[in-house]
């Protein structure tokens, strides 16, 4: 093979892995979008289902709330997967397409990673750990402020308790969907670091 027929080649390699890379990036803009839609829908319907003339929520109201944080986990879970797939696409292109090509032909991969800081995975990452603590906080507080003496955040702060077993899992469980949610999270930020 000629020494054009491979530049060639690589060439079409490249454009054909950057098209790929564009349509991983459009994936993670719509799962993070999809995720901020999706936790403005549950606060309207939760804030809809208020009782107004007992300012009190419905139980379906709780349990909503806290389903969200196990969605957005889910979210994220396609988040984290599409940026890795986009990191992992750059640094083959930057590995095996720049390098043989030359980096003053071609040098994109390479620049960015010289230049390029990952704030994205705090400022896009972060939005779906930080909606699904407000959610918690919301479900919490609606739990302690209603007439739901039932779960053992009632029993903590001393109210009459007769448990309702689904509003304890799902606090439980939204409680371990932010907290797998910032571990990973938090992981791939400190591996940056490095």
């Amino acid at each position: 093979m000629t020494p054009e027929k491979e530049i060639d080649l690589r060439i079409a390699e490249y454009n054909a892995l950057r098209a790929e890379i564009r349509k991983h990036i459009a994936i993670e803009n719509l799962l993070a979008t999809f995720n901020i839609a999706v936790f403005g829908t549950i606060l309207g319907v939760v804030f809809q289902n208020l009782n107004a003339s007992l300012g009190t929520f419905t139980r379906f109201s709780v349990l909503l709330i806290l389903f969200y944080p196990i969605l957005a986990l889910f979210l994220f879970a396609g988040w984290y997967h599409n940026k890795n797939q986009t990191k992992q696409l750059g640094n083959y292109i930057k590995k095996y397409i720049e390098s043989r090509v030359g980096r003053d032909k071609m040098g994109w991969e390479h620049y960015l990673a010289d230049e390029y800081s990952e704030l994205s995975y705090w400022a896009i990452g972060g939005v779906f750990s930080f909606t699904e603590f407000l959610a918690i906080v919301l479900g919490v507080y609606i739990v302690l402020n209603t007439a739901f003496n039932t779960t053992f955040l009632a029993f903590i702060t001393g109210q009459l308790v007769d448990f309702d077993w689904p509003v304890n899992v799902a606090i439980v469980i939204a409680v371990s969907s932010f907290l797998a949610t910032s571990f990973f999270l938090l992981a791939q930020i400190l591996r940056q670091e490095r």
